[in-house]
């Protein structure tokens, strides 16, 4: 015997539940035959009597299934041939099952489920299932509590309405059994997802591709549980779990499904995150001509069609660093490729490789898979960076470049599948521009001489150079050293050797220094006549803003001696 006291409106009450009390009106005898539905529910709600106290013990011919249930259902439970498996019908309809098991029955020990995290762990999943209309089977759900149980004991006992609701309300508080049921055509997510083409779309592919690679008897064998018509039972002994189940479900269960003022062809859409101690599905197996157990199987795409998958370029989108969306001679131009869909052990550089580029986009040996990680501000969404120095023949015109450039490849996966990778494929054009341009005066610069060592000189010049930048803005911070390469000084058809150096000045200006490497002692050389003109070729490499450089082509005249001879006078005083 349990005592249970409460207090309502100011009022002490106390009842006695007692297990065995008017069984007889209570639960009434009946015989249902193993293997049919009655049997199948019997068992859990007897269970549920026994935690909640309403009953000792399980007594196999008497019926502890509500009556609202069987009114619901519409039909005769002793004849209902079902099937049973003990897992919740949200993880039975995300399993992979092999083709044959098309054909077997789904019961406890008749099979071993396989890949439940594959098709699980999908994020952002609408739901886990959904009870679709059928005007030929029941759709509902129907819950209860100890508090239902108490108060129809109560009842049973010929208690007050007063008496019956106060121990009802105490024992709700308690929570000490819990049961749910949802019944129903369950329809898997799986087949929605499949045709979305979106980012739980990929974040199955690339997860059906890890379950192939690791379990190569599932190629082309892979199907999945779309559909069934049964119900699902969860049931625990847990306060937390059942109030769990409660906000799961969304609505108050002990009040409103007592009425029983639910449509029983209602959709009902749930998100099934309780996690009770204890489920059963029951599958009907009503099978017949039109409805065949095969038909409730659909075929998993296979590795083929997964590679298919991923040829669309539609399914990721391209961004370009702020400064960095153009291609410019000698630049390392990046591109950044977001991927929805791409589960964390995919989101590594040892995944992938880069493969099939395009020679004549990229210098060659320089384009290459750089980096991957999580997108900035995006769970499950990969981006991948490649890097690489756009081919210097399309800037053979060093002011008018080509307009863009055809730049194409593939980012490929390193785990191989039956000698087949998944391949992510690129192909755009993107925009090239002449920036920086170099600006230097078109009159020859002025020479002076520069003191060498041991009383010696040389020939020097100083060129200021600025830049039109707005499209590949120039990096102006003072101190910086660019590097001078294919320094070339023609002097009337004849090569000087010099030597250069780019610099930025403090006040944020480069200037080009030019030394000829000959040099002249200085009391035995002066001018004469007047300077005739030089030509200096050489590349310079301009730092950029967004980071690296631009390689430029410049050429610059030059003021040059024209002859320098001995002399007994010495031209000292000229020299710096």
């Amino acid at each position: 015997m349990n005592t249970i006291k409460s207090t309502l409106l100011g009022i002490s009450l106390s009842i006695n539940v007692v297990a065995q009390t008017n069984e007889q009106g209570l639960f009434p005898k009946i015989q249902y035959a193993d293997g049919t539905l009655g049997k199948k529910l019997q068992s859990q709600f007897g269970k549920h009597c026994i935690s909640c106290s309403a009953i000792n013990e399980i007594l196999p011919k008497r019926d502890y299934i509500p009556k609202e249930i069987k009114n619901f259902d519409r039909q005769d439970l002793s004849k209902i041939k079902v099937e049973s498996i003990s897992i919740n019908s949200s993880s039975l309809l995300r399993y992979v099952f092999l083709e044959e098991q098309r054909n077997s029955t789904l019961e406890d020990g008749t099979f071993t489920l396989v890949g439940n995290k594959v098709l699980q762990n999908i994020s952002n999943s609408p739901q886990d299932f959904s009870v679709i209309d059928d005007v030929n089977f029941p759709s509902y759900i129907y819950t209860t509590n100890c508090a239902s149980m108490i108060n129809l004991v109560a009842k049973g006992q010929g208690n007050s309405g007063a008496a019956a609701l106060s121990a009802a309300v105490d024992i709700d508080n308690k929570r000490n059994s819990g049961l749910y049921i949802y019944s129903g055509v369950f329809q898997s997510p799986l087949n929605a997802i499949i045709s979305a083409k979106n980012g739980q779309t990929t974040e199955l592919m690339f997860n059906l591709w890890e379950f192939y690679r690791k379990n190569p008897n599932y190629i082309g064998k892979a199907y999945y549980l779309d559909h069934f018509r049964g119900l699902t039972i969860g049931r625990t002994t847990s306060s937390d779990q059942y109030r769990k189940m409660e906000s799961t479900v969304g609505i108050n269960i002990s009040a409103a499904m007592a009425s029983l003022n639910m449509d029983a062809s209602a959709s009902l859409k749930t998100k099934s995150t309780f996690s009770g101690t204890d489920f059963q599905t029951f599958i009907y197996n009503d099978f017949n001509n039109q409805y065949t157990r095969e038909s409730l199987f659909e075929r998993l795409p296979n590795i083929d069609e997964i590679i298919a998958y991923f040829k669309p370029t539609s399914l990721y989108s391209i961004s370009f660093s702020g400064d960095n969306q153009l291609m410019a001679n000698g630049n390392a131009h990046s591109i950044y490729l977001d991927l929805v869909g791409v589960p964390p052990s995919f989101i590594n550089l040892n995944k992938w490789k880069l493969s099939k580029v395009d020679i004549n986009a990229y210098e060659p040996n320089t384009a290459e898979l750089i980096s991957v990680f999580t997108t900035p501000g995006r769970e499950n969404s990969a981006r991948f960076v490649i890097s690489g120095i756009p081919n210097a023949k399309h800037f053979s015109d060093k002011n008018n470049p080509a307009g863009n450039i055809l730049v194409s490849f593939s980012i490929e996966s390193m785990d191989a599948i039956n000698n087949k990778n998944i391949e992510i494929p690129f192909s755009k054009k993107i925009n090239t521009t002449a920036h920086p341009i170099p600006k230097i005066a078109s009159k020859a610069i002025p020479y002076s001489f520069t003191k060498s060592s041991n009383e010696k000189f040389l020939l020097s010049w100083k060129v200021p150079i600025t830049f039109i930048d707005r499209e590949k803005p120039v990096n102006y911070t003072p101190g910086n050293v660019a590097n001078v390469s294919s320094v070339e000084l023609n002097v009337n058809g004849t090569k000087t050797n010099a030597q250069a150096i780019l610099m930025c000045s403090p006040e944020g200006n480069y200037e080009l220094s030019i030394t000829t490497s000959n040099e002249f002692p200085i009391k035995e050389y002066t001018l004469i006549g007047l300077p005739s003109n030089a030509i200096f070729r050489a590349t310079i490499d301009i730092p950029l803003k967004v980071g690296g450089i631009s390689q430029k082509p410049i050429d610059i005249n030059l003021e040059f001696p024209d002859t320098i001879k001995k002399t007994e006078t010495a031209f000292i005083a000229t020299i710096n």
